[in-house]
């Protein structure tokens, strides 16, 4: 006979399935946080602690030793990674702006700056002028870092493609995890997976390359979408729909800014889902706060995956 404790297992996990079939308004969804017990509710708090978030995958740290990371961090001498924890919630005083101004970008991308070269990540193209390629170089880091989940990014998406007549619909809460690193760091996948979809966003502030795979979870925990953006032109010469993918296997370098989307720090928006995406090669990596709540259901804290970073 099947005990109470296995039955009422199955029954969560039915009820997490149920999660992803119907809207979050009409049904009150159960997830598994890492430890496998009921999480009820999305938390008030933004940048809340690791586990804090709907787990609707049920995924553990058993789980995690399985995945390999999507960016190498150096190692310092006790051992432990060497990144810094960003804060993008005021302006950065003593960094470059996050983005080129849209005459930069469009005269880049005019002058066919991204890399037609797959076998070097990040690499200028050959008819780049010298400006061009002295920006690159005052727009180089040689740091790593992290930039977080539920984090409210007052004043950083000002571009066009985040333009709003009202702003209780301005998209600030970051939704995904930003690994950054020098220009061709490479990103890899986490998990054994295929091509959902695959190609170039150009709008300043998009996703410039950019790639989305389907990666079916260990021990039967379903399907997870998972957008890698901001990468260099390799991805696209690739990688194709339903092409299968390993894990480790790189992706791509980190794009420059002429084909990342214009953004002047080189990095990784890595972030999941638990549906397809309805646009190809494309999730809104942010959402405004009114609709916060449902998209920490949909859009799962990257830390389930990654591990705890912060």
């Amino acid at each position: 006979p099947v005990s109470l404790l296995t039955t009422a297992a199955h029954l969560v996990r039915l009820l997490a399935i149920g999660c992803s079939l119907f809207p979050r308004s009409t049904v009150f969804c159960l997830a598994e946080n890492q430890d496998s017990t009921p999480n009820l509710s999305v938390p008030s708090q933004l940048i809340s602690p690791f586990g804090s978030y709907p787990n609707p995958f049920g995924l553990t740290e058993e789980d995690r030793q399985q995945f390999a990371p999507v960016v190498k961090f150096p190692i310092k001498e006790d051992g432990t990674p060497n990144y810094r924890i960003l804060d993008h919630t005021k302006p950065w005083k003593d960094q470059p702006t996050q983005l080129v101004s849209p005459e930069e970008h469009e005269r880049a991308k005019s002058l066919s700056c991204r890399s037609t070269d797959g076998d070097e990540a990040g690499a200028v193209a050959d008819g780049a002028p010298e400006d061009v390629r002295d920006a690159l170089g005052q727009r180089s880091f040689d740091w790593y870092g992290v930039g977080r989940y539920d984090e409210n990014r007052v004043g950083m998406y000002e571009s066009e493609l985040f333009a709003v007549e009202d702003k209780e619909d301005q998209r600030t809460i970051h939704i995904g995890i930003d690994l950054d690193g020098p220009v061709g760091t490479p990103v890899a996948a986490f998990y054994h997976g295929i091509v959902h979809s695959v190609g170039y966003n150009p709008a300043l502030g998009d996703y410039g390359n950019v790639i989305v795979l389907e990666h079916e979870l260990p021990q039967n925990k379903g399907t997870v979408y998972a957008l890698y953006g901001h990468l260099d032109s390799g991805v696209v010469k690739n990688f194709l729909v339903g092409q299968s993918v390993t894990k480790g296997q790189i992706l791509a370098g980190m794009g420059a800014y002429w084909e990342n989307g214009g953004g002047t720090i080189p990095h990784v928006h890595f972030q999941l889902s638990v549906k397809p995406p309805s646009i190809p090669h494309d999730m809104p990596g942010a959402v405004a706060p009114k609709d916060r709540a449902v998209a920490l259901w949909d859009y799962p804290d990257p830390r389930y995956v990654l591990g705890d970073l912060y």
